[in-house]
């Protein structure tokens, strides 16, 4: 259906040509072409990570280089060896880091997340808490008007 839809026919053409109403053939074509662009997204991401795994394995190389650079450094007192190696341990770290959020963003784990949140308002209770403390200290009843420029409603 969807090659005959590329290819040209309409949807009223389609419907006659597989005898089904046009908003079944809507829907089908619809969802073909999110089927195809799944597979090609899937097949991307698949891709991405495959990469940036490789490239796992050369930073954890790399990294594993700058250690032996700073043990041979500090066994022949080499103190150029031993900062060479620091520093290039400390941008394989920071390349593992970038490494990382590339891959949770590739695979949808910094996303938003959506929230929904309740809020239950309830007569009476915290008011008359309040009222007995104020009462207890003195300070008489709660105003039950906001005040205006200053003032409170008597």
């Amino acid at each position: 259906m969807l090659a005959d839809r590329n290819a040209g026919m309409r949807i009223s053409q389609l419907a006659d040509k597989y005898r089904i109403s046009t908003t079944t053939v809507e829907r089908r074509l619809h969802d073909a072409i999110h089927a195809r662009l799944a597979l090609t997204v899937d097949a991307y991401r698949e891709s991405q990570n495959a990469l940036l795994d490789e490239t796992a394995a050369q930073i954890q190389r790399n990294m594993d280089a700058a250690d032996e650079m700073v043990r041979l450094g500090i066994t022949h007192e080499n103190a150029g060896w031993v900062d060479r190696g620091l520093n290039q341990r400390a941008k394989a770290i920071d390349a593992i880091v970038r490494l990382a959020e590339r891959r949770a963003r590739l695979n949808g784990l910094d996303a938003p997340i959506q929230v929904t949140q309740t809020v239950t308002m309830v007569q009476g209770g915290v008011d008359a808490e309040l009222e007995r403390l104020t009462n207890a200290l003195g300070m008489g009843p709660i105003p039950t008007e906001a005040p205006v420029n200053g003032t409170v409603p008597a």
